[in-house]
């Protein structure tokens, strides 16, 4: 790791708290009352997650595919728009395309998806986009087609900013906003090849969304080889699987990529939405799966921190400029020990990140040994803090 070491400063094995230990107990029943009000005093309690099934109002999509430009045209991101809207509306969804659109017909179309989910509280809002990106002074740009960019002072008049799109739809007021960008996120203008690696872009994410990027900070998205790009076909494969939870279709796709690309491309999701989702429908078996908090289960998962340790890279810009940080996850783990899903609860500071590198560590974790109640191995929602320390 270059010499540099990531300390995990984890909860689950601290004696710090005096006023649990000091009770009459068994030491493995303190162990976990410890562990439990330590996390509690650090993240507010996650809601139960064996909510019912939200029942969804209408459904209102925007789908932008841009992929003619002066230099670098892009082979499949009309390809990527076309099916992604043919899924969505297989879904319910009323869906807006635009094609090869300039800046002020991308806005037009932004501003049209907020209005219709304003008209419905308990709609669903979702918003795709296939094209190039630019990441730049900690902001993400999505490209307009025959933009010719030659400096990084031509973004904010010529590009569409992500937080222009999230700070949109944040205002709608809607039950769940979706958010897709399948573009790159490197910044060509930068004088240092790393100048942007690993730089968390994401500063402002509406309440009540999931937004998710094909790539990581400062990172470039494959335009893939066949008629979609990497990203986009992972994405629709899982998407309309029947049964299949929103984050789930969300973490197969990550999984899908990163394999697909030997993980030289690794998305990233963050998640401000607890609620179970299945635009697709539920099955029998997801009625069955219920996450259950924490605090309520005897015996806690055992993960491996030699596993987690090695898997974990310290941000590079972070670590260049000698920033520590930390991050609180939410790991959904089923009764046979596996992370079906990971949130990201808090993270400070925000534009290092550092989620994303947690985020990717855990990602491929099962644990040494499942939550039980009783005895009986249970699926669990669990909040886990990793630190970042430079030594």
């Amino acid at each position: 790791m270059n010499n540099w070491f990531v300390l995990l400063c984890i909860a689950a094995f601290a004696l710090c708290v005096s006023a649990v230990s000091a009770l009459s107990r068994e030491a493995a029943a303190s162990t976990h009352t410890e562990q439990k009000m330590h996390l509690d005093t650090t993240v507010q309690k996650a809601e139960p997650a064996n909510n019912a099934f939200i029942q969804a109002g209408s459904r209102y999509a925007l789908v932008i595919g841009n992929d003619t430009y002066p230099v670098k045209p892009l082979n499949n991101p009309l390809n990527d728009a076309n099916d992604t809207k043919a899924v969505l509306e297989k879904l319910g969804f009323h869906v807006d395309i635009v094609r090869n659109s300039d800046l002020s017909l991308m806005l037009e179309a932004v501003s049209r998806l907020g209005e219709n989910l304003r008209q419905s509280a308990d709609s669903v809002g979702f918003f795709y986009y296939s094209g190039h990106g630019i990441q730049a002074e900690g902001k993400q740009y999505l490209i307009p087609a025959k933009v010719l960019l030659t400096n990084e002072s031509q973004l904010q008049e010529a590009a569409l900013p992500v937080d222009r799109v999230l700070d949109e739809l944040q205002g709608a007021g809607n039950m769940l906003v979706i958010a897709v960008f399948d573009t790159g996120r490197a910044d060509p203008f930068s004088d240092q090849l790393n100048d942007t690696a690993d730089t968390d872009v994401l500063l402002s994410q509406p309440p009540h969304s999931i937004v998710i990027y094909a790539t990581g900070a400062g990172k470039d998205a494959s335009d893939g080889k066949g008629r979609n790009g990497l990203f986009t076909e992972a994405l629709l494969q899982h998407l309309q699987e029947p049964g299949l939870e929103l984050k789930d279709v969300f973490n197969r796709t990550v999984r899908a990529v990163k394999q697909m690309s030997k993980n030289r491309q690794i998305p990233m999701m963050y998640a401000q939405f607890s609620a179970p989702v299945y635009l697709a429908g539920r099955s029998m078996a997801d009625e069955q799966l219920n996450y259950l908090s924490q605090d309520i289960v005897s015996v806690l998962p055992v993960l491996d921190t030699n596993q987690i340790q090695a898997a974990l890279i310290y941000p590079e810009h972070a670590r260049n400029a000698n920033v520590h940080g930390s991050v609180v996850l939410e790991l959904f783990i089923d009764s046979s020990g596996a992370v079906r899903q990971i949130n990201v609860l808090q993270e400070e500071p925000l534009g290092w990140g550092f989620a994303d590198a947690a985020v990717a560590a855990f990602s491929e974790l099962h644990t040494n040994k499942p939550a039980e109640i009783d005895g009986v191995r249970v699926a669990i929602r669990y909040r886990y803090p990793v630190h970042f320390t430079l030594r």
